[in-house]
């Protein structure tokens, strides 16, 4: 609808419009009205002819509203209802405030779901409850038997009464004790189990900024400069940035259990863990810097409307120093420049810039500056339980909210060969093809007997972009494997990994 929209808003003809992209008017006009998606260099020769940037065409924020609502067919309470996942492009496209309030009132609903279950499932296992529960009935009868003495027999002598009465206080100062603890424990509930967590609003955010933020990028540049063109001590430089000008002590975290830097505002120290990879540290050190000298650019994106509470804007925040910490280390010209050089080798640009998987694929994704693009890419990080930790689609790939996606997928295999990078074509049931790229990072225990990290990073993008890349060629000498994005939405019967029934109708 938005390139129909535009090109008549142009005056543009289909056949004039379709001769100067490369394609013909009748395919042209299934874009037009939805029976086709479109995408990677397509996409990008239709903005450049109509005048405009992608995201114009796509509707960044739309993409994840498409993801959400699609995602409606999977959940059982709307079994029997001819929900096609397709529609709800069509139903974003023509009401999007209508689409937004289903999505809200979707996710409180599961939300009071998952509470109401967590709250059964408590009262009925937790121990501590449970051991709660005992010493308010063992209080409450203790405080009823002394009350009852005192009720029934009115020639207790004094001495007596009053010691039963200073007992009946102390039980029911214990008792009240108890149930504030009762309550506390009822109400400790991680923030998954809320409407809106932050992260879902954070998530929104950045897909309502396609993940690229100019301002940030512009605040980086003049420091990411100096950093890539004096010398290769990175570290160094860092260091002496902060303890300089901003008077800060960096010292270290011996114990094994904080994996994570800390940083005292107050006392000016930031902490380290003993044994942080070379790549994190100077991400860390990189992170606080861009925090320290561009907090202001950064408090003004987190009064975004999306982010309605303060440890939504805290997490945005967090994020957003991320971004920054990318952009100063990864600067944006010389890693677009690079990447394109060398054909989005990850290995390559992980070699070029003292740079981590993770840290190299999540810069891909910013690569959205108008005129500068890079090739558009998906990102997924998961655990080896299938948890989604980071995710970020694209038009055509609807990577889910919740659970996980297609365990025939790269990004789940990769965890067979830790480090190896694996390049896989697959073929969704709608037709389209996409390149997947994943790699599992293996973090090792600081010390013995502490638990490793492990996650599996994933970048796709369209298959029309994968001749771009390195992992094009090496994807196209095997055979596409046939693929759905999960078992709930995916309709082929007789995959061997098929882990629940597809809820589409006529399933």
């Amino acid at each position: 609808m938005r390139l129909r929209q535009r090109r008549r808003a142009l005056g543009v003809t289909q056949a004039g419009l379709a001769s100067r992209v490369g394609i013909s008017a009748s395919y042209l006009n299934l874009i037009e009205h939805g029976k086709r998606e479109v995408g990677g260099s397509l996409l990008r020769r239709l903005a450049e002819a109509l005048g405009t940037e992608v995201g114009a065409l796509t509707g960044r924020e739309e993409v994840v509203l498409v993801e959400e609502l699609a995602e409606f067919v999977t959940d059982p309470v709307f079994g029997g209802l001819a929900l096609e996942p397709a529609d709800a492009q069509e139903i974003v496209a023509r009401q999007p405030d209508w689409a937004r309030a289903m999505i809200r009132l979707r996710r409180h609903y599961s939300a009071a779901a998952r509470l109401a279950e967590t709250l059964s499932q408590r009262l009925a296992h937790d121990a501590t409850l449970v051991q709660a529960s005992h010493e308010l009935l063992t209080r409450l009868t203790t405080v009823r038997s002394f009350a009852e003495i005192l009720r029934e027999h009115e020639d207790v002598e004094p001495e007596r009464r009053t010691r039963f009465i200073q007992q009946i206080a102390e039980e029911g100062a214990r008792l009240g004790d108890v149930a504030k603890s009762v309550f506390e424990r009822l109400s400790d509930f991680d923030e998954s189990l809320r409407p809106s967590t932050p992260a879902e609003e954070v998530d929104d955010f950045l897909v309502g900024h396609a993940h690229h933020f100019p301002a940030l990028e512009h605040a980086a540049e003049p420091f990411g400069e100096r950093l890539r063109t004096t010398g290769s001590d990175y570290e160094g430089m860092l260091i002496e940035r902060l303890v300089g000008r901003h008077g800060v002590r960096i010292g270290t975290i011996d114990d094994a259990a904080p994996w994570r830097p800390t940083f005292d505002p107050v006392a000016r120290e930031l902490r380290l863990p003993i044994g942080l990879a070379a790549e994190s540290r100077r991400f860390e050190l990189a992170r606080l810097v861009f925090a320290l000298e561009h907090g202001d650019v950064i408090s003004a994106f987190a009064e975004d409307p999306r982010l309605t509470t303060a440890a939504a804007r805290e997490r945005a925040r967090e994020v957003l120093s991320n971004y920054g910490a990318g952009a100063l280390l990864l600067p944006y010209e010389h890693f677009r420049s690079a990447a394109e050089a060398g054909r989005y080798d990850i290995e390559r640009l992980c070699a070029l810039f003292d740079a981590s998987t993770e840290q190299v694929c999540h810069r891909l994704v910013t690569l959205r500056r108008p005129g500068a693009e890079g090739v558009p890419f998906a990102f997924l990080r998961v655990d080896p339980a299938g948890n989604i930790s980071k995710r970020f689609g694209l038009p055509g790939l609807r990577l889910p909210r919740f659970g996980g996606v297609c365990p025939l997928w790269a990004v789940y295999r990769s965890f067979q060969s830790p480090g190896t990078i694996l390049a896989q074509r697959v073929r969704l049931p709608d037709g389209r093809e996409f390149l997947l790229v994943a790699r599992a990072v293996l973090k090792p225990p600081r010390s013995f007997g502490a638990v490793s990290q492990t996650f599996s990073i994933m970048i796709a993008c369209d298959a029309m972009d994968a001749s771009s890349t390195v992992y094009g060629d090496a994807a196209a000498a095997t055979p596409t494997l046939e693929s759905g994005i999960n078992c709930h939405l995916c309709p082929r019967e007789h995959c061997a990994q098929r882990a629940f029934p597809q809820v589409l109708p006529g399933s």
